[in-house]
Formats: C-alpha cells, sequence, structure tokens
C-alpha cells in the first residue's frame, strides 16, 4: 500500500512515512549499539532489548528504503549493493532473534543457580 503512487499529496506522505520508517529503524540500530557496548544496569534492564533492536533495526532500514525506492521509481543504491544489504539485514536478524532467546534462559539459569549454590554451601557437598 505504501509503494503505491496516488497522487502528489498522497506521494509526498508515503516518502515521509519511508523516511520515518528509516529514522525508527537508526534509533533501533543505536539502542542496540549502546546495549552491547555499554555494560551498566540503566541499559540492560528489559531481557531482550538489545538483541530484538539488533535484529528489527537494521530490516526496518532496509523497508524504509524499499518503500522510498518504489515512491522515487529509481533505485538509490545499485542493485549489487541493495542485494548485499538485504542479506545482511536477514543475517542481523536472525542473530538478533538468537539472542533474544538465549537471553531469557541465561537469565533463568543465573536465577536458579542461586538457591543451588546456598544449598551446596550448606551442605558441603554437591549432592541431594
Amino acid at each position: 500500500m505504501l509503494a503505491r503512487d496516488t497522487g502528489s499529496d498522497a506521494s509526498t506522505t508515503h516518502a515521509l512515512l519511508a523516511y520515518l520508517i528509516v529514522l525508527v529503524g537508526i534509533l533501533l540500530i543505536a539502542r542496540a549499539i549502546i546495549g552491547m557496548f555499554v555494560q551498566d544496569p540503566d541499559t540492560s534492564v528489559v531481557i531482550g532489548a538489545t538483541p530484538l533492536s539488533l535484529a528489527i533495526g537494521p530490516t526496518t532500514v532496509t523497508y524504509g528504503v524499499w518503500v522510498c525506492t518504489q515512491q522515487r521509481g529509481r533505485p538509490p543504491l545499485s542493485r549489487r549493493l541493495a542485494r548485499n544489504g538485504a542479506l545482511c539485514a536477514v543475517g542481523l536478524f536472525v542473530a538478533g532473534l538468537f539472542g533474544a532467546s538465549t537471553q531469557p534462559a541465561w537469565a533463568y539459569g543465573t536465577g536458579r543457580h542461586g538457591p543451588l549454590a546456598l544449598r551446596v554451601v550448606r551442605q558441603g557437598s554437591w549432592g541431594p
């Protein structure tokens, strides 16, 4: 629906929407980079926020560029560069989903090891 050109006002609205989609993707990429390189309680509050930002950010930018391309009628990038960018976005999407699925498991395992460690200290062994 965004790719259809129905008039000059609609075209301008769709172009602005495409730029807004790209901006949201860039902000998600920035969130992912901050989450990866800044390790403090403020950036790691929500489990899965960093990997999901990594997964959705590049995909959103790719979609915004595609919508912009459909509006303009001519691609802003060469076909080879666009294909490589789309493949990188898919790779980051898969890696981000993998990371997002492992973070809850990590948090669950970390939460479970606390009581086990206390039991080991009290008993003095690993036995049941």
